[in-house]
């Protein structure tokens, strides 16, 4: 793809994440910028950061758009169907109680957002890397604590460690980004992660009364 565009002197966009950083995140507190070196933990980010390496060799006319723990209204087929603001709903409707993590901490991002993001850098942006994600940072509890609070829900929400969760994934516990390259070139456009799900429930309102 990187080939081809460049052969046409096409702008390639290339998505990536926010697990390319987090060998570090045990100690971390402050949001990583696109000038931070990455370590990725798992496969998977390792995947997405040489991904990136071979997007910007093979096509200079590239934008590189890390983002992370995305959320919206079109169903994810690789989670099942839903993301995490619809599986905490979800679970909430079947009673009982709902543990949630509050050691791991990042951006949510609607993806509505996201692509308003992506179409101004893709339009307007100097080839490069850049981060997008909703403003501010949180615990997943604390997103869970949210959606809760604006959806008017009084759910079972309790608080829990990664580690009480098994899993053969190592996931890093901080990997919050700070849209620094955007912001300095006027183009970040890019709400709080908080307004944005209330554009997100907002949406997912309108598109239930829409189907009745």
């Amino acid at each position: 793809m990187a080939r081809a565009c460049r052969a046409v002197n096409a702008r390639l966009v290339h998505i990536s994440t926010d697990y390319v950083f987090g060998g570090d995140s045990a100690r971390r507190t402050v949001p990583y910028c696109e000038t931070d070196c990455p370590n990725p933990l798992n496969v998977y980010a390792a995947g997405k950061l040489a991904s990136e390496h071979l997007v910007a060799v093979n096509c200079e006319n590239h934008i590189i758009v890390r983002t992370a723990a995305l959320y919206g209204l079109a169903p994810c087929r690789g989670k099942g169907g839903r993301n995490f603001v619809e599986t905490m709903l979800a679970r909430a409707a079947a009673g009982g109680e709902i543990r949630v993590v509050d050691d791991e901490f990042t951006t949510p991002t609607y993806t509505a957002a996201l692509a308003r993001q992506i179409k101004v850098l893709a339009e307007c942006a100097a080839p490069g890397l850049y981060h997008a994600t909703c403003g501010g940072a949180c615990s997943w509890y604390e997103f869970a604590e949210a959606i809760f609070e604006e959806m008017g829900i009084q759910a079972n929400l309790v608080k829990s460690k990664s580690l009480e969760f098994q899993s053969e994934v190592r996931r890093p516990t901080y990997t919050v980004l700070e849209n620094r390259h955007a912001r300095e070139a006027g183009l970040d456009v890019m709400p709080s992660w908080r307004d944005a799900l209330k554009d997100y429930t907002a949406a997912r309102r309108r598109a239930a009364d829409a189907a009745v």
